[in-house]
């Protein structure tokens, strides 16, 4: 019965650990840690297409550009940032690459 008992929760343990990396637009040190994990999983070309669908979503889009480039200030500028990536944030990075085409297909 105990081994039963210990193999159960083994398996409760792990099933946490195969979840999908998501990315976490915490702050900037989490950002590239998940970013990084998220590329390790993919194609060449789907991670530079990952790499320009974060650029997307961290300047805000196509209007987004505009907000940066009139911040009075690096702290200013710095939250614009963060609210841009938190369209993204806790996606994992086959949602982001989905988003990123809807958003940019023409």
């Amino acid at each position: 019965m105990q081994k039963l008992f210990i193999a159960v929760l083994f398996c409760f343990m792990l099933s946490g650990c195969f979840d999908p990396v998501t990315f976490d637009a915490s702050n900037e040190s989490t950002m590239k840690i998940s970013s990084r994990n998220i590329a390790k999983s993919m194609s060449e070309e789907q991670r530079e297409e990952f790499s320009r669908a974060v650029m997307y979503f961290s300047m805000g889009g196509t209007e987004g550009l505009k907000k940066i480039m009139t911040a009075i200030d690096d702290a200013q500028r710095d939250q614009i940032f963060a609210e841009h990536l938190a369209v993204i944030n806790g996606l994992t990075g086959d949602e982001i690459l989905e988003k990123y085409r809807s958003l940019t297909s023409h």
